[in-house]
């Protein structure tokens, strides 16, 4: 159900002329528009301080100009994100070369998750909305975004490890049946993949 949900969405989107038409449409509905003003601002900065954690709590906190409340996270919890995505800089600079047809998405999910979510909130049950953003941000070429609503209307309950891992080995999968439609949306627009994908998914509100 989770792969006809995702592939029934994104069909509806697949020509170049639906996509531009339907992300007018979305900036002309409050967030969208400012989420089309901040994108490149955003993805220029993590450009700029590739390291994950490197400026860790201005990476947060521009993530956060996205969501409705401002971080909570303790300061134990972010001292230990920063020295776990600093341990991790082989797999940032592994994965800066590999595309999402040449990444193991389960191993590097794994390994990714826990430090984000440390560095973005206070508990570990919480949804992980946010994390998705940090790794999106971080991995443009990788990972998509995805909110609690649009994760439950493809079919999961929840955005944790569980169900984002479910919701990008579909995304891999999908990707790899439709690249030369999703590539030529991304040229055309001058969007990474994922946030084209993004788009095609989310309903602004």
């Amino acid at each position: 159900m989770f792969r006809t949900n995702l592939q029934n969405v994104v069909d509806k989107y697949l020509p170049v002329p639906a996509f531009q038409d339907k992300w007018k449409k979305d900036q002309q509905i409050g967030g969208g528009y400012y989420y089309a003003l901040t994108y490149p601002s955003i993805l220029s900065f993590f450009k700029e301080h590739q390291p994950l954690s490197d400026a860790l709590n201005l990476k947060v906190a521009l993530i956060f100009s996205w969501n409705p409340t401002i971080c909570k996270v303790t300061s134990t919890r972010f001292e230990q994100a920063e020295r776990e995505l600093a341990a991790l800089e082989s797999t940032r600079e592994e994965l800066d070369t590999k595309g999402i047809s040449n990444v193991d998405i389960n191993e590097v999910i794994r390994e990714l998750w826990g430090p984000v979510k440390k560095a973005t909130s206070s508990w570990d049950s919480t949804p992980g909305v946010s994390v998705t953003k940090f790794l999106h941000f971080s991995f443009p070429h990788i990972f998509p975004m995805i909110d609690l609503n649009t994760m439950k209307n493809l079919g999961g309950t929840t955005v944790n490890l569980k169900w984002y891992s479910i919701f990008l080995s579909e995304w891999k999968d999908l990707y790899k049946h439709l690249k030369a439609s999703f590539d030529q949306i991304s040229n055309a627009v001058d969007m990474p993949v994922t946030r084209v994908l993004d788009i095609m998914i989310f309903t602004p509100r």
